[in-house]
């Protein structure tokens, strides 16, 4: 942010550069920093600018339907070419707390004015993407830092990234009593903190699966 400048990119090849495809073809996804609402997880947001995230990432709303189209052409791609793939899982939830301020979705009002909640959004996006993954065979899982019933619509089980910490394993195993749930493992130090036998004796009694450790992975000892 800003938008690259002027130079002259064929548009065949813009997705060899991410903000020029970004800018170039998902301009309205972009969820932009609310004039009321102070966000700065990133440390480099700017009034009217993205919201960053994770490893300079930026939020998005999957309601644009430029986006959603995008999105879902995604899922068709990794339904062809990885079949042996279980399915997906989809990440960070909790942006779906936010408001998009430039786009209307005829149902939600924030800060006196008609704007797009990114909670309808994502269900929009289920409605097309569960059917597309699950004639598929494929599974869908979410990391829903929003512990809402109503978004687990066509989704198939929980990947849960706090279950360490308490009341996210609660909630998690009781969004969960028909499906299955798995919760990130940080750290080691996490585990021997309150002993390995309390760790999985919880985990045991709320019906949550531990994360398996997997060599060099981010998360997860």
């Amino acid at each position: 942010y800003p938008a690259p400048g002027n130079e002259i990119i064929r548009e065949a090849d813009w997705w060899k550069d991410c903000n020029t495809f970004l800018y170039g073809k998902l301009p309205g996804a972009i969820l932009k920093v609310p004039a009321k609402m102070h966000v700065d997880e990133g440390g480099k947001t700017q009034p009217g600018g993205p919201i960053y995230t994770w490893e300079d990432g930026i939020a998005m709303d999957c309601g644009d339907l430029s986006y959603k189209n995008f999105l879902v052409s995604q899922a068709l791609r990794h339904i062809q070419e990885i079949p042996d793939a279980d399915g997906i899982c989809i990440d960070r939830l909790d942006w779906l707390r936010f408001f998009n301020e430039n786009a209307d979705d005829g149902k939600t009002w924030f800060d006196d004015k008609p704007v797009r909640s990114l909670i309808h959004s994502f269900k929009q996006l289920m409605d097309t993407l569960g059917p597309v993954m699950h004639r598929a065979g494929k599974n869908i899982f979410v990391n829903n830092h929003d512990k809402r019933i109503d978004i687990l619509n066509h989704t198939d089980g929980i990947f849960d990234e706090f279950t360490y910490v308490g009341a996210p394993l609660n909630l998690t195993a009781f969004l969960s009593l028909s499906r299955p749930a798995l919760g990130w493992t940080d750290a080691a130090a996490t585990v021997k903190k309150e002993g390995p036998d309390n760790f999985f004796q919880k985990y045991l009694y709320m019906g949550v699966f531990p994360m398996c450790p997997y060599p060099a992975n981010d998360h997860s000892i």
